[in-house]
């Protein structure tokens, strides 16, 4: 239906009696309808085609009105999803700015001053490792490694950056860390350097905001060794079989875990430490071998000197 362009409402019924309408009226009057009733009838016909175009005109404002409504509300509903497209921008923004330049926004305590000791302080390396929640040897949590630490950070170059892929895909660059050349494999450490190292990897898995399942298997696998009955035997082999199995499995574990296969290491398998004591026993009995076969050609050697 064409639009009507003004408002009937407006509009002024004309007088027919004028003499501009005369022509009009000529066609109506006849021996039955004079000049009033046909005047009259035109009054009428007039009337009922503007109330007709009344509730047209009616229709058409509150379509306009609906239309205008919707189009505001979709203007709306546009201006708050591109709103929304925007600070979904800046949240990301800040995220990536946050995790490039973590030191940047370290949150202070205010309360604290300076400490009588500096803390224990993790190196690049050792906190990527730990962030990423790959494997790292507990030797960077000992007070070698934190030592070395410091001396690694303090001389770090602070404009040396590596480009890494984030776990969503992405890109971003992030300060060069290296491995410490001094670092010693948990087979290697002592027992009371590994007692005090556990439990600082655990803490230092939390800060790093491993899965509480996670650190809890951690802190239980931790826990079985250091309370294994082994761990006060007085054979050595025993001794070194049950540090072995610390080492080889906790790095399995990562392993695994990197090919989503993981598992609970918390569960101590003792059948697999007594393969271990079997291997470690078959070592040592390798490293006699040879030491009492050099010690045999030494003492040969020193005879036919002497003779």
């Amino acid at each position: 239906m064409p639009r009507i362009i003004s408002d009937p409402n407006s509009a002024v019924l004309p007088d027919y009696n004028l003499p501009e309408h005369a022509h009009t009226l000529g066609v109506l009057i006849n021996v039955n309808t004079d000049a009033a009733q046909a005047a009259q009838f035109l009054s009428n016909i007039w009337q009922v085609n503007n109330d007709r175009d009344k509730v047209a005109w009616q229709l058409q404002v509150d379509a306009d009105a609906l239309e205008s409504q919707n189009r505001l509300q979709q203007q709306a509903l546009d201006d708050a999803a591109k709103e929304d497209e925007r600070e979904q921008e800046r949240d990301a923004h800040d995220k990536d700015e946050r995790k490039r330049n973590k030191t940047k926004y370290t949150p202070i305590s205010l309360d604290h001053g300076i400490p009588m000791q500096p803390h224990d302080i993790p190196s690049n390396y050792a906190i990527r490792k730990l962030d990423k929640g790959e494997y790292l040897p507990l030797w960077y949590l000992t007070n070698e490694g934190f030592d070395s630490a410091r001396r690694s950070n303090a001389a770090a170059d602070a404009n040396a950056m590596v480009v890494v892929k984030n776990d969503d895909g992405t890109p971003s660059w992030q300060t060069a860390a290296q491995p410490a050349r001094n670092a010693v494999d948990d087979e290697d450490l002592p027992w009371e350097v590994i007692c005090n190292a556990c439990p600082l990897l655990v803490k230092a898995a939390e800060t790093a905001q491993w899965t509480e399942e996670r650190v809890d298997i951690m802190a239980g696998f931790f826990g079985g060794i250091l309370s294994h009955r082994w761990r006060g035997s007085r054979d050595p082999l025993e001794l070194r079989a049950l540090q072995v199995y610390l080492a080889e499995q906790r790095r399995l574990w990562h392993v695994c875990l990197a090919n989503g296969k993981g598992y609970n290491l918390s569960m101590f398998n003792e059948a697999l430490l007594r393969d271990t004591y079997e291997r470690v026993y078959r070592l040592d009995r390798i490293r006699q071998d040879a030491l009492a076969r050099s010690a045999n050609s030494y003492v040969q050697q020193s005879s036919c000197y002497y003779s």
